[in-house]
């Protein structure tokens, strides 16, 4: 029985580090999206924001349409 609870124990943490990493990777996308967008408004064409960030073309163009920039080169 102490087995089990201790396994239980051990899944729990486990549940607990993926939502932390999970929370950490939609940190990192919001800091990649603004830094994309901040890029482009300072004159970066996308086809650079593409090649530095190693996104796809649409992705860069979604972050963009978030922030309401449709011109796009």
């Amino acid at each position: 029985m102490r087995a089990l609870a201790h396994a239980k124990a051990k899944v729990e943490r486990a549940r607990q580090a993926l939502n932390a990493a999970r929370a950490d990777v939609a940190q990192c996308k919001k800091a990649v999206a603004h830094a994309a967008v901040v890029e482009y408004q300072n004159g970066m064409r996308q086809k650079e924001i593409v090649k530095v960030t190693g996104l796809t073309r649409e992705t860069i163009r979604k972050y963009l349409r978030a922030e309401g920039i449709t011109a796009y080169d």
